[in-house]
């Protein structure tokens, strides 16, 4: 149904209202499907080189993107390495890939790694996020899946660790608040730390849904946006943990960024083949994807005006506007 409007059983539960349903725009079309490796995971967009750089987790490497949809190359990992969340480090013009498998963060210029991170202080690192704020040497901030902790780098020097939840996904930056938020699947809530001291400063825990995932900051709104897989909702926090809203009948929300051209947040159903466009606390686009997709992370190109949307399922990277 491409430019049909529909009546969607969405609900949005803003903070003090009642939940009512909406009415949005439906799309089925793709502006492109880009090829990647194995199993593609959260992508990281470098607003320099204006490249997407794609980890792909059962191929050990990385696929970089250019325009919609040009592939610039692949940098190869060695046997067994699992690349899993990629971000952009704007100090030093970097990328940097997290790898769960061989404990390892990967420092890289175009197709070139110019540093592998290694540290005994790593224990699955999977989220990694630039911390603007960080009074210090280090920039980039990871967390330790399975040693529920955060730890920081600044070269190839691995600092901390603090103590965050159970099982963290990912960490995000905001800079409304000058917090860094992390989003911990297993205990269902957030750990906020102080950004420009994250590892010597006193935490805040915040209840959100169950089994968040990624998290989008809001620059007009100045709120974050949290994807909640297991309890099918996003929602929508401020810096310091004050909850304002949550968004209800996301199946399976996993991934979410923020679109700068359109000032709204797109939401990627994990096994729900949708894709939600998000104004405020509205819904206002449903994307179908093809059947049986396993959308993972996304990215936004600010190039292009383009969002990324990595289908672990079929080996693609979905583009669009």
């Amino acid at each position: 149904m491409v430019g049909a409007i529909a009546v969607a059983m969405l609900m949005i539960v803003p903070a003090a209202s009642m939940a009512h349903p909406i009415v949005l725009l439906e799309k089925t079309t793709k502006d492109a499907t880009c090829g990647v490796g194995r199993a593609p995971w959260i992508p990281g967009y470098d607003p320099v080189t204006h490249e997407m750089y794609v980890p792909n987790t059962y191929t050990h490497n990385i696929t970089v993107l250019s325009g919609t949809c040009t592939e610039v190359g692949t940098i190869g990992l060695v046997s067994g390495a699992n690349p899993l969340e990629a971000a952009f480090d704007p100090g030093n013009n970097y990328m940097y890939v997290t790898d769960e498998a061989l404990n390892e963060v990967y420092v890289i210029s175009g197709l070139t790694i110019v540093a592998t991170v290694s540290s005994a202080l790593f224990n699955g690192p999977e989220g990694i996020a630039f911390d603007a704020g960080f009074l210090g040497p280090p920039t980039m901030v990871v967390t330790n899946y399975g040693g529920n902790d955060l730890v920081g780098i600044s070269g190839t020097t691995v600092s901390g660790p603090t103590g965050v939840g159970t099982a963290p996904t990912f960490v995000s930056y905001d800079p409304s608040r000058d917090t860094l938020l992390v989003a911990n699947f297993g205990s269902a809530n957030l750990t906020i730390l102080n950004a420009t001291s994250p590892f010597t400063s006193t935490h805040i825990s915040a209840n959100v849904g169950n089994g968040p995932t990624m998290i989008a900051f809001d620059p007009v709104g100045a709120v974050d946006y949290v994807a909640n897989y297991l309890s099918s909702s996003v929602t929508i926090i401020g810096g310091f943990g004050v909850v304002y809203g949550t968004i209800t009948g996301l199946k399976t929300a996993w991934g979410v960024a923020w679109d700068q051209a359109a000032l709204a947040v797109f939401v990627t159903g994990k096994t729900a083949d949708k894709v939600w466009e998000i104004s405020g606390s509205t819904v206002i686009k449903k994307i179908s994807t093809p059947s049986g997709s396993n959308l993972e992370g996304i990215a936004y190109d600010d190039f292009n005006d383009k969002v990324y949307v990595a289908n672990y399922g079929d080996n693609t990277v979905y583009v669009y506007s």
